[in-house]
């Protein structure tokens, strides 16, 4: 019987510096029904700096009633560290908010992978030891975002929105496998790919 696993977790940071620029449209009697309606629009542009880091682990676990279990198992990670620009629109009417945002990030990437030693489980014997390495390459992290905003008073709100991220240049846990049986078999870093995420988001916001 053969069974396999994988976990991934992204964690992140960044630090921005904003340049924001505002508008207020104050509500006009006339026949337009666009015109009578109060809203405050901003616009930030942002420059900073951003890290990512992505922690992967796959396993492939090999058992049979006669011997037993023999587990393979890899761990990868990477680190983005980049400068990043962007910019966040919003509008603000009454009681809702309309909000967007993109950013992207040119990074230098640390990548590292680690394997487990490879044991029989029959007799404890080693096919093969513990091995890894570490490499280096250039990559990118882009997200894009957009969100509707309710407010409940001047300062508190409510948010709901939906959101999409890039990393490239990564190092994921199962493009590690290596069941060659030479000396150098898994002693690189196999990086160079991209990771796509995408879903909904909740939440409550604070603003003063």
């Amino acid at each position: 019987l053969a069974a396999a696993s994988f976990g991934s977790v992204i964690h992140g940071s960044e630090a921005n510096l904003l340049a924001t620029s505002e508008h207020f449209h104050h509500p006009r009697m006339n026949g337009y029904a666009a015109d009578q309606a109060p809203f405050a629009a901003m616009i930030d542009w942002l420059a900073g700096f951003r890290w990512a880091g992505l922690e992967e682990q796959a396993a492939i676990t090999l058992s049979s009633p006669a011997v037993g279990a023999s587990r393979y198992a890899v761990r990868s990670s990477s680190n983005l560290f980049g400068g990043q620009v962007g910019v966040r629109g919003r509008v603000d009417w009454q009681r809702w908010g309309l909000e967007g945002q993109g950013k992207v990030a040119l990074a230098g990437v640390s990548l590292s992978q680690a394997q487990a030693p490879i044991v029989d489980s029959l007799n404890g014997e080693v096919y093969r030891g513990a091995r890894g390495a570490r490499d280096g390459d250039v990559g990118g992290i882009a997200d894009w975002s957009v969100a509707v905003v309710r407010h409940i008073d001047d300062v508190w709100s409510l948010r709901a929105g939906y959101t999409m991220l890039w990393l490239t240049g990564v190092a994921l846990a199962p493009d590690q496998f290596d069941f060659t049986t030479d000396t150098r078999a898994g002693t690189t870093v196999v990086g160079g790919n991209t990771i796509w995420l995408q879903g909904a988001t909740l939440g409550l916001e604070g603003r003063w």
